[in-house]
Formats: structure tokens, C-alpha cells, sequence
């Protein structure tokens, strides 16, 4: 396993398309892994392994005990409880869900409901664009001394020095059009956010979506 960390999806989306395991845990139930022993708003540690039972063991090692939530510790099989689990498929003011990604989600519902499982309707407690503008502008504005650093090695922006992929130097050149003041109401949009999801996970255990 490698560590990674995960803010809007690196241990999860290159995982994702290369058989591998990406996990990113709830925000403070791991040790934070930063200096000051304090959370980041957004990003968790944790790390890409070739199986969940890699990371499983990993997460025993890793929880945080002074956390807000109670430890999981080892998971070494399936349990016994069947769950309640809210099917959202698609997400409010968001794009389009691909027609293969739809099919797969299906197939997903009905093998849960195979296994026993309760699967009901839910919706996402967020807007998409609402969601999307405010991440951007708590999450991106923060990469700009990598912009600064890859002009200081190669005299060039981001997308043009050739020290980075065109996608993350496009996110990194984009986040620096964000004001301070679009990072402080993203962050405030932010805090409010988990008290949406508590309130869905009253009814749910969890939540399957695009």
C-alpha cells in the first residue's frame, strides 16, 4: 500500500481505473498526519492498497483515539446486521449520470436487496453547482504556491511548465481565480454541509450514489 491522502478524490479516482483500493475515511476519524496535530477542512489520510482487507488493517492502526467517532477496529469479515441503505441515483442540479454508470448502480441495488439488504430512496441533501462552486473555492485557492513554484523552476505558468499534467495544472490555474473571499464562504458553506448529511443518516446507514 501507498499513503495518500484525499481531498476531492486522489486516493479514490486513480484507484478506481487501475484495480487497485482507494479509501478516504470520514473527516477526523483518522489521525490527522498534520503538523499541529489539527484536520484539514476537506482532506484525509489514509492510503491506495490492492484490497480493502489491506486498508482495513491499515485503519485499525491509524484511528484516531481521541476522535468524534467511536473506533471501528479491526474488520476481519462480513457482519451479521442487514442494513438500510438510501439509493440516490442521481444528484440534484448535477450532470448527467452516464448510462453505464446507471446500469452498474442497478445491478448494485439489486444485488444488496439479494443479500438481504433494506434499499430505499434517498436524496443528496446538497445542489450539485452550490456544492461545486463553494468546494472549489474553500479547496483550490490553496495550490497556488505550486503555481508560484513551477513559474520559480521554469520561468512558465502552470500549464506551461511541463512539470505537471494538463488536468491538475488546469485545477491549479483555475483556483487562482478564487478570491480570499470566495475561500471564507466556501469554508463557512462547508461547516454547515455535515449537519445536512447527519440528518439523512438518521433514516439510513448508507448511502449509495453516482
Amino acid at each position: 500500500m501507498a499513503h495518500g491522502t484525499d481531498g476531492g478524490g486522489p486516493n479514490r479516482l486513480p484507484a478506481c481505473a487501475q484495480g487497485l483500493f482507494g479509501f478516504k475515511p470520514s473527516r477526523a476519524r483518522m489521525l490527522p498526519g498534520e503538523a499541529g496535530g489539527v484536520h484539514g477542512a476537506t482532506k484525509t489520510n489514509q492510503a491506495i492498497s490492492r484490497t480493502v482487507r489491506d486498508s482495513a488493517a491499515l485503519l485499525v492502526h491509524t484511528e484516531d483515539p481521541n476522535g468524534p467517532f467511536p473506533a471501528i477496529g479491526l474488520v476481519t469479515g462480513p457482519a451479521n446486521r442487514r442494513l438500510k441503505i438510501g439509493y440516490a441515483p442521481m444528484i440534484r442540479g448535477g450532470i448527467a449520470v452516464d448510462p453505464a454508470v446507471a446500469a452498474a448502480q442497478e445491478n448494485t441495488v439489486q444485488l444488496l436487496r439479494d443479500l438481504g439488504h433494506d434499499v430505499v430512496d434517498a436524496i443528496i441533501p446538497v445542489d450539485q453547482e452550490e456544492f461545486f462552486r463553494n468546494f472549489n473555492g474553500a479547496f483550490l485557492r490553496q495550490f497556488g504556491v505550486v503555481a508560484e513554484q513551477a513559474r520559480s523552476i521554469s520561468g512558465a505558468s502552470a500549464g506551461e511548465s511541463g512539470l505537471l499534467d494538463p488536468f491538475t495544472a488546469s485545477l491549479i490555474e483555475w483556483g487562482s481565480s478564487f478570491s480570499a473571499e470566495d475561500q471564507a464562504a466556501g469554508a463557512a458553506y462547508l461547516q454547515k454541509v455535515p449537519g445536512l448529511f447527519d440528518a439523512l443518516f438518521k433514516n439510513i446507514d448508507v448511502l449509495l450514489s453516482p
